[in-house]
């Protein structure tokens, strides 16, 4: 299967693979009129869903939040979530799918309340130009977007350099296209990578110092400086940020996993160990988010000595979020769907190393069950359809009636062919095809 397991490099903390979403700062109350949900609670669910790709039902729920409230300021974060779920999925997916609606929701927040297209979207924006349908190389799209920032402050892009960029959300953005840049370079490049990285570090750390009250700013900063490899400032950074933020991020960018566990993936840069023993305290505070008793979930499953005590543990995990003994509100959907695809993983890898036929039939199917789980969180969540349909061919395989194991193989071509129509991070059609193309008549 194509789940990917954890890194601790800083690269990948500007991935979603995988994403922290804290609750809303500002809530109406409990319940509006007879007992429904208040604008702040529907806004609240948005968020996560939004976090997860379910773009349908983010949507949705912020329509009905903007027909329960006549507050301007949720209003525009209606709206914001909504311009947030469209980038979101269209940068993920490397499609325009909702290139009209998200430019309607933009100028809708714009004149709401401008400061929100800070919010995250402005890193969307700038992810957007280099994963668009057909978009140039790395290095031309950099250039554009150089140009494209300094002629918004007039300057002009000839003679102007972006060190000249004076506002704070500008330089935050030519940092981003500095950093997907380096990313994005083909292997060999490491001089011009190496260079990237540094270019971004030092407009993030001016844009931080611009606005050192933005969360995003800082985290981004700290991206920056692990890519560096900066390890002793990074972690000074990171203890700063943990200090500064912690419980006080209201408007987290899509992706981001909060402070405590930005905190621990810079500590395992330079001791893997010490992050561990630190996150184990951590998780025993009974305010711990979802997304703190997942990474210790991570570093406890990587060190099980057999697939089977590996699944108990995401199950664990899972029945405890979903008995209400960890704080998991609307918006820490994630934390729940990354441990659903964590689990199918691992449920698999159980199922084949079975060798009697019915424990290992048995098995792959509580992996069916378990991506039909996700699925309902998310109808299309990364690479969920892929998975499931290896899972689909497995159980063919293993059926004891031919049109048994052809109704299995019907569903996995279904599911292939899902998968190619919803292109997880540009790479995930071409697996699909690959696997369709294998499959017997």
């Amino acid at each position: 299967m194509r789940i990917r397991s954890r890194s601790a490099a800083m690269f990948k903390i500007i991935r979603i693979s995988v994403a922290l979403i804290s609750a809303w700062s500002i809530r109406l109350g409990m319940c509006g009129p007879l007992g429904e949900p208040a604008a702040g609670d529907l806004l609240d669910s948005a968020l996560g869903y939004a976090a997860v790709y379910h773009v349908e039902k983010a949507e949705n729920l912020c329509n009905q939040a903007l027909e329960t409230t006549s507050d301007s300021a949720l209003s525009a974060r209606a709206h914001w979530i909504k311009a947030a779920a469209y980038a979101h999925y269209q940068v993920e997916y490397r499609s325009e799918k909702y290139k009209e609606k998200l430019a309607a929701e933009k100028d809708l927040v714009r004149r709401l309340q401008p400061d929100l297209l800070a919010r995250d979207l402005a890193r969307l924006e700038i992810l957007l130009a280099f994963h668009r349908p057909g978009a140039p190389l790395p290095q031309t799209v950099l250039e554009q977007m150089r140009r494209q920032l300094l002629a918004a402050e007039s300057k002009n892009p000839a003679t102007a350099a972006e060190t000249q960029l004076s506002d704070p959300v500008h330089i935050y953005q030519m940092a981003h296209a500095y950093l997907t840049a380096a990313r994005l370079l083909p292997e060999g490049r490491e001089t011009e990578r190496n260079s990237f990285c540094e270019h971004a570090e030092r407009l993030f750390q001016k844009a931080a110092q611009m606005k050192p009250d933005c969360y995003e700013f800082a985290a981004y900063h700290l991206t920056a400086l692990g890519t560096t490899e900066r390890t002793d400032e990074a972690l000074r950074l990171a203890q700063d940020i943990l200090a500064r933020f912690d419980g006080k991020v209201p408007f987290p960018p899509l992706g981001d996993r909060g402070p405590a566990c930005l905190y621990a993936a810079t500590l395992a840069m330079s001791d893997a160990k010490q992050a561990e023993q630190w996150l184990d305290e951590r998780v025993r505070r009974p305010a711990a988010d979802a997304w703190v008793h997942y990474e210790v979930t991570v570093a406890r499953a990587n060190d099980a000595t057999s697939p089977t005590q590996q699944v108990r543990l995401w199950e664990d995990l899972l029945a405890r979020m979903e008995a209400g003994e960890i704080p998991t509100p609307g918006t820490y959907l994630h934390a729940k769907a990354s441990a659903l695809y964590k689990l199918a993983h691992y449920q698999s890898r159980e199922a084949a190393a079975r060798t009697d036929p019915a424990q290992s039939r048995r098995g792959w199917e509580n992996a069916l069950a378990t991506c039909d789980r996700l699925m309902q969180l998310s109808p299309h969540y990364a690479e969920v359809h892929y998975n499931r349909g290896i899972v689909l061919n497995v159980l063919a395989e293993l059926a004891d009636e031919p049109e048994r194991s052809k109704t299995y193989r019907d569903a996995a071509r279904k599911e292939f062919r899902l998968q190619m129509e919803h292109d997880w991070q540009g790479t995930a059609a071409r697996a699909a095809r690959a696997k369709l193309d294998a499959m017997p008549n």
